[in-house]
């Protein structure tokens, strides 16, 4: 597989030199670059790639008629889109922001509908590499929330309780389970979710809709 590249339902293609030109341009158009390490000025990058590279001309339906479909991302195609969520990571760890499904649909235009469908194989059943793909992102969506947590970075802590059930003591974080669990160090929980990733967070669809 071509890790700089991607093919569209269009018919067309996306590069990752395209992505990063687009971002750069985003930059380059700021009063002042370093507000790209804002989180909305991050946003509004990820909106402008998907504007500019995976937004459809005409909003269209999928194959069953059920949903409508924002991405030109071809969903049957799950290790293209997984190529795109990494493309995504890098801009998100090169500009100091931490990762979310959620930004991650904004950027492609895919429903966060969607993606809990995949993650919990309702209209995948014979594709199990969509659960396992989904469960990684969220993976590494909660481990950079602990290490912008673990650094004191106050955002970081309220994506963990917002997003993930955590709760905070003076000393240590520790997951809102309602079980009998020890206390654990971030250390700890980071350790454990990579064998153990997390439910995806109940958040309102975000998927370009205009």
């Amino acid at each position: 597989m071509d890790i700089t590249k991607v093919s569209l339902t269009n018919g067309t293609e996306v590069r990752k030199e395209q992505l990063l030109e687009i971002a750069e341009s985003y930059i380059s158009g700021l009063d002042n670059p370093d507000m790209i390490y804002k989180s909305s000025f991050f946003r509004g990058m990820l909106k402008q790639i998907y504007i500019s590279l995976f937004k459809p001309i005409e909003n269209y339906r999928s194959k069953d008629n059920s949903i409508i479909i924002y991405s030109l991302l071809n969903y049957d195609d799950i290790e293209s889109i997984n190529l795109v969520f990494s493309w995504y990571t890098e801009l998100a760890y090169k500009y100091n922001q931490s990762l979310s499904i959620l930004a991650f649909c904004l950027m492609t235009g895919i429903s966060r509908d969607t993606i809990s469908d995949w993650k919990d194989n309702t209209t995948r059943k014979s594709n199990i590499a969509y659960t396992q793909t989904v469960k990684k992102w969220l993976s590494e969506c909660e481990l950079s929330a602990l290490d912008s947590a673990s650094s004191g970075n106050p955002g970081g802590m309220f994506i963990l309780k917002a997003c993930y059930g955590y709760t905070e003591t003076p000393q240590q974080i520790i997951v809102n389970s309602g079980s009998a669990l020890p206390q654990q160090t971030i250390e700890q929980i980071a350790e454990r979710r990579k064998k153990d990733p997390l439910q995806l967070p109940e958040k309102p669809d975000i998927s370009d809709e205009s």
